[in-house]
């Protein structure tokens, strides 16, 4: 519960998962991690953020909000103090690089970087290696 709301959030970790010390897990909806997945030290997942209406109260007595669950897909790496914000998923395999702030979707076997996190490379099955995007 907070500033009266009453929230019912979930947080489900699937099999074989490793966390690192310090991650930060936040939310009033749900953060999903899928099977496999590796997520480095510092590691931040929210699914919620402060209310900002500049007429109404505090930010700290606005409602928390939620853009949608965070969803990180199946065998991804999430590497060093990466946050992933609301409302986001990340399908199967996908790789983020250190320091990479992730504030929109990627499809399976993105490897991703930034802040705002953009598209470096796609996994090709056929080739057996990443490939540039181009």
């Amino acid at each position: 519960e907070y500033a009266g709301i009453h929230y019912t959030p979930s947080i489900e970790i699937g099999d074989n998962v490793y966390i690192g010390r310090h991650a930060y897990f936040t939310t009033v909806d749900c953060i999903v991690i899928g099977d496999g997945c590796v997520l480095s030290d510092y590691v931040y997942l929210t699914d919620e953020f402060h209310g900002m209406d500049p007429e109404g109260a505090s930010i700290m007595k606005q409602p928390l909000q939620s853009k949608g669950p965070v969803v990180i897909g199946p065998r991804c790496f999430l590497g060093f103090r990466v946050a992933v914000m609301p409302g986001v998923t990340l399908g199967e395999g996908c790789v983020v690089g250190t320091n990479s702030t992730v504030t929109r979707s990627f499809p399976s076997y993105s490897m991703i970087g930034g802040s705002p996190a953009r598209l470096l490379k796609t996994y090709s099955h056929s080739e057996k290696q990443w490939l540039n995007v181009s």
